[in-house]
């Protein structure tokens, strides 16, 4: 109902101005006027959604849409415009289509075949290799028949595939020979007409002939001839009916003529034409073509009758089962005594697909074999190649068949779901993959989207799997759970957790609910993970441990007991030391630095006796105990533990040396942490952390280094603030002012007040340090004046104004700004009493920086 539809798409446009679904409603609202007939509005409204969203996705539909309208209505050159304008925002097959057969019917040919042949078509290919084919017949151009005989190739499935031979056969029939043209000639200065007429049809020209014979055969004396080249004529130009009045009377008169065979299977085909598909069809075919090979045992047209006894016996075959084996010598016969007849490829194939009923596999191989390699061009070659892989007997030879035929045959969905099968069989799923996309794009199944996704998954394409099983999630919500679990799977390997566990919370089998508290277990979303492992009953010995973890983590430490007892009878105790270190992490996470280290101490050799010790030499830390911390980690370093724990201690170390000021140790333990491959976050602070122990040492030029590194690999830090107001401090620290001067003004658009004043406090001290006084002077104050609210640099920058203004000879403003600082904050305070000290020396005249 368009004028509903119109009417909600204008209620919502008044009730709701401004929401971000404007766009799609102004675009319905189009498509609704359109729809009504009311053209005005509807450009008005296209006007509306051009001008207000010129990014909408929904302006291509809405050309679309344009287009479609003015081009039923006729009006061509409007249609062009707006397909172009949607091909210009976007390439679509169909509107590439349609603007190509808008093109043909402005005669504008050129245009139409650019669209056909320069355009990568995938979903429509068929029907641009038609359009190609149509536009050079319009053209007169003799490619057309080559394109017809392409489209049989390519689409020997599609509907129009018998259209496409009658063109083709109609078309080399018209073709001019011009070689046959000049023989006729000749015999045409004797001045007989029928040898004219049969120059006519040499040079692709029948309505000439026929008009030259249209007297000769309103005679009743008319030759064999002159009917036998009429009838050509009239067929040629699409005169069925006078053609077959023609061979009629031929046939009648002259029953023994050369030329009656051919009449007569002209008259029988028209005749079979007439009766409906079915049995009664095939047995007037298998009569009808039996009687022409009686009348005719030898001629021109021997191997068309063949082929029509044989095609009836095929199709008989489907009602009666015997009439299969007399079906396959008819077209064996065929094949094989007419090896140049334009049947002798057909008669291959079909005798191939026969023998394969019957369980004659060796005969079906040599058959369909001849056929792919003496007939490459074949419309059938694809289909041969799809047989020839069903009975290759081994699956590698089968893809290679099947990969053939494909190529052919791109729409046969079976033939694609059967080879990316073998593809995946195989160990190839890279080769599946393009398969399984192509399936997807021509119709989509949850089935289809599902072995996509595993197909991708299988072959490494990660992220390509990820996006298939989201789409096939979103859409088909009700799927096996195994699909769920397999999409969680590749999330967590992409470091997804999160992701991971929102698809997993709508699953409801064992399986999946163990891997759902795994993941919140790994997430330390403890709690979480306790309340799954208890919808799981009876656990196994990985689940139940986990959930004691959690229980202990949780501080429910008699509940984590009792199921300690319940695990320690039914596996032993293999899991002691993992509890003893979740007991130990969480006493201190209480701050129970003793209680925990006893708990670690009773981890033994193994896996589990690094952690314990880096959590040992952490309560230390944590106790402010520095000396032991720093010789726990370093024995923790000297036993080599996995990766992780081992940058976990360098970057500790690190920690410790920098606050008990052992810089240069500090370095190396951050230098090795980086080395160690630490990552994220963590290689972030280390890289901050090694600069200012850099600085600290006066060792400037390779903290700036290092800084430069941090901003450059890690361009989304949160640290980059702090990192950027560092590099100007060093280049300062280098004396390099003037590049600090403009480091720091390019810093200033992009942060807020704070750190603002506290750029302007570091660009005036190095005006300072160039002796450039006036400008040092007026940024601090700069400070002072514009922010006031940031109160420690404000009066810092007050104080350090007043000191410029005293090197530059101006004491009375020195004095000034001296005395409002002390006026301000008292004698008490520490501006104060500094600002009193400086006073004291200009009144005594002897200023000091």
């Amino acid at each position: 109902d368009a004028s509903g539809a119109l009417a909600r798409c204008d209620t919502f446009l008044s009730n709701f101005p401004g929401h971000p679904l404007e766009p799609d409603v102004l675009a319905e609202r189009v498509l609704c006027l359109l729809n009504l007939g009311k053209e005005e509005d509807a450009l008005s409204t296209e006007r509306r959604l051009r001008r207000k969203f010129p990014g909408s996705p929904s302006l291509p539909l809405v050309w679309k849409a344009l287009g479609d309208f003015y081009k039923e209505r006729g009006e061509l050159m409007d249609a062009v415009r707006y397909y172009r304008s949607c091909l210009m925002k976007e390439l679509k097959e169909d509107v590439a289509l349609a603007l190509a057969e808008t093109y043909r019917s402005l005669g504008w040919y050129e245009e139409a075949l650019r669209i056909y042949q320069g355009t990568t078509w995938e979903d429509s290919a068929a029907s641009a290799q038609w359009g190609l084919a149509g536009c050079l017949e319009e053209m007169r151009d003799p490619r057309a028949a080559g394109e017809y005989a392409r489209f049989r190739r390519r689409f020997p499935s599609d509907p129009r595939v018998g259209e496409a031979e009658e063109k083709e056969s109609l078309l080399r029939a018209r073709s001019p020979n011009l070689e046959g043209a000049v023989r006729a000639l000749v015999e045409a200065e004797s001045g007989s007409e029928e040898a004219l007429a049969e120059a006519y049809l040499w040079l692709g020209r029948p309505e000439e002939a026929m008009r030259l014979l249209s007297k000769e055969v309103e005679d009743t004396t008319a030759s064999d001839t002159a009917l036998y080249l009429f009838a050509r004529s009239a067929s040629l130009s699409g005169l069925r009916r006078e053609a077959l009045s023609a061979y009629r009377r031929l046939i009648s008169r002259y029953p023994e003529s050369p030329y009656s065979e051919e009449a007569s299977l002209f008259v029988l085909r028209d005749k079979l034409s007439h009766i409906p598909e079915g049995r009664g069809l095939y047995e007037a075919m298998l009569s009808g073509y039996s009687e022409l090979l009686r009348r005719y045992p030898s001629g021109d047209s021997t191997d068309a009758i063949i082929f029509g006894i044989a095609n009836a016996y095929r199709n008989l075959a489907s009602y009666d089962s015997s009439k299969v084996a007399r079906a396959l010598s008819w077209m064996d016969r065929l094949w094989r005594y007419y090896p140049e007849s334009s049947y002798a490829d057909d008669a291959m194939f079909w005798a191939g697909e026969l023998a394969l009923k019957q369980g004659a596999l060796s005969y079906a191989d040599s058959a369909l074999s001849e056929l792919v390699r003496g007939h490459p061009e074949s419309p059938f070659a694809s289909r041969a190649y799809k047989l020839l892989g069903e009975i290759a007997g081994r699956e590698d030879l089968a893809v290679r068949y099947w990969e053939e035929a494909l190529a052919g045959l791109p729409e046969d969905e079976e033939l694609g779901e059967r080879l990316a099968e073998l593809y995946i069989s195989l160990g190839s799923p890279e080769k599946a993959v393009p398969v399984y996309r192509r399936l997807v794009r021509l119709r989509e199944t949850p089935e289809r989207l599902e072995a996509l996704a595993s197909s991708c998954l299988m072959a490494s394409l990660k992220q390509e799997a990820v996006r298939w099983y989201g789409e096939l999630v979103s859409k088909y919500p009700n799927l096996a759970d195994s699909v769920r679990v397999a999409y969680s799977e590749v999330l967590t390997e992409l470091g997804r957790k999160e992701e991971a566990v929102k698809v997993l919370r709508k699953a409801e089998s064992p399986r999946a609910l163990s891997l759902l508290a795994d993941m919140l277990y790994e997430l330390s979303r403890y709690k979480e993970a306790l309340a799954i492992y208890d919808r799981l009953g009876t656990l196994g010995k990985e689940d139940l441990g986990r959930k004691i973890i959690c229980l202990i983590t949780l501080g429910r430490e008699k509940e984590a007991r009792r199921h300690m007892k319940a695990f320690h009878r039914r596996f032993g105790r293999e899991w002691d030391d993992r509890f003893n270190l979740a007991f130990g992490r969480e006493a201190l996470d209480r701050g129970l630095y003793k209680a925990a280290r006893e708990y670690l101490g009773k981890v033994k050799e193994g896996r589990y006796l690094p952690q314990a010790r880096y959590y040992i030499a952490l309560s230390y830390l944590k106790a402010k105990e520095m000396d032991k911390a720093i010789e726990s980690f370093l024995s923790l370093v000297k036993m080599d533990p996995e990766a992780s724990i081992m940058r976990e201690a360098h970057m500790r170390l690190g920690t410790l040396y920098y606050l008990t000021s052992q810089y240069a140790l500090a370095v190396d333990s951050y230098r090795k942490a980086l080395s160690e491959g630490v990552s994220g976050r963590e290689a972030q602070e280390a890289r901050f952390n090694l600069a200012l122990s850099y600085e600290r040492l006066g060792r400037y030029e390779e903290a700036l280094s290092e800084l430069e590194a941090l901003e450059r690999n890690s361009p989304e830090s949160p640290l980059l603030k702090r990192v950027r107001i560092k590099r100007g401090i060093y280049m300062m620290k280098l004396r390099r002012y003037e590049e600090a001067i403009r480091h720091f003004e390019a810093l200033l658009p992009n942060v807020d007040r704070g750190t603002q004043a506290e750029l302007w406090f570091h660009i005036a001290g190095a005006y300072a340090s160039l002796g450039r006084y006036e400008k040092a002077a007026l940024a601090y104050l700069r400070i002072s004046y514009l922010y006031p609210e940031q109160r420690l640099w404000a009066v810092t920058a007050e104080y350090e104004a007043a000191g410029v203004l005293g090197r530059m000879g101006r004491s009375k403003d020195a004095r000034k700004l001296y005395e409002d600082i002390l006026r301000r904050y008292g004698l008490q305070s520490e501006w104060g009493r500094a600002a009193s000290e400086r006073l004291k020396e200009l009144n005594g005249g002897t200023y000091e920086d």
